[in-house]
């Protein structure tokens, strides 16, 4: 088995394969990337909750994290107005930091910009932040991706319309209820059960259900299978975290 690696060296480039990772770009979200010798284990994403229910969210992400047990966590806030990503990024600090979690970074995403909340060098973190890369930007970075046939989509909401029933998921419904009459009618006939599964393989045949079938393999693909990592910190998050030296994604 071989594996085709992608060296990052910048969270600029890093913020550039998260929506090839989560599959659509991501807005008024947390974004949770758990790294485990030198790998990309658990991806997590939420919306953005309210303040006032920051701490639930953080509580209800932690039994999978501490499952996960990565070496350390980068944390990254996509907000659409100042601030709004705060409340949730502080209190998965507090629940990782109780948890002996270590805290890579933490990244704050807004108009097109990101910044670090825990670099306080103006020559890696400007005031105003950094540009947001577009994918012509990192070519290099996403071509591996492009290659393994991995697109992001524009928003969630496109994603998931991916896997709304189609047109024919009616027949598909009937066809299967038939097959399991015709499993109590005729059990002892192996020629009704022939019949059924070449009904069910015309239906599945169909361009909208194979298209389905198709994106639902390209998740499948590219969550579990794309994988990266960074050196572990010491500690809490380094007042120079945002200077990443290395990450490295790899297609298995």
């Amino acid at each position: 088995m071989t594996t085709n690696a992608i060296r990052l060296t910048s969270p600029h480039e890093l913020l550039a394969i998260v929506p090839f990772v989560l599959g659509f770009h991501p807005t008024s979200s947390i974004v949770v990337l758990c790294l485990s010798d030198n790998r990309l284990g658990l991806t997590q994403r939420l919306d953005l909750p309210r303040p006032e229910d920051a701490h639930s969210v953080a509580s209800a992400l932690m039994p999978s994290l501490v499952n996960e047990n990565p070496d350390s966590v980068i944390l990254i806030g996509y907000e659409d107005s100042v601030g709004q990503s705060l409340a949730a990024l502080e209190a998965l600090t507090a629940a990782l930091q109780s948890a002996a979690m270590r805290i890579h970074d933490r990244l704050v995403v807004r108009d097109g910009r990101w910044r670090s909340l825990d670099c306080h060098s103006p020559d890696c973190c400007p005031p105003g932040g950094s540009s947001v890369p577009e994918a012509t930007d990192v070519s290099r970075v996403v071509a591996e991706f492009i290659g393994q046939g991995i697109a992001p989509h524009p928003d969630r909401q496109a994603l998931a319309q991916q896997l709304e029933p189609g047109p024919q998921a009616v027949a598909v419904a009937e066809v299967l209820r038939s097959r399991q009459k015709a499993r109590a009618k005729a059990s002892d006939c192996p020629a009704a059960f022939r019949r059924m599964s070449r009904s069910i393989r015309r239906v599945l045949s169909s361009r909208t259900v194979a298209g389905t079938r198709r994106t639902v393999i390209h998740l499948g693909y590219s969550l579990p299978s794309t994988s990266s990592g960074l050196p572990a910190s010491s500690g809490g998050p380094p007042s120079n975290a945002c200077c990443l030296t290395l990450l490295q994604v790899g297609f298995t």
